[in-house]
């Protein structure tokens, strides 16, 4: 999705939708799914889980 916007880097853009979603579940869920992907790449992602 991030790419499709026209994001230059989209980690950050990731990052950014991740910060800003307000649904814990979505949030949770998109986190499991990023570190699942790639841990080393998504490793900010773990500051984001509560």
């Amino acid at each position: 999705m991030a790419a499709e916007r026209g994001a230059n880097d989209t980690d950050d853009e990731i990052e950014r939708i991740v910060r800003m979603t307000k649904d814990k579940n979505k949030r949770t869920a998109v986190i499991e799914y990023l570190l699942n992907k790639d841990p080393k790449r998504y490793k900010w992602a773990k500051s984001y889980l509560n």
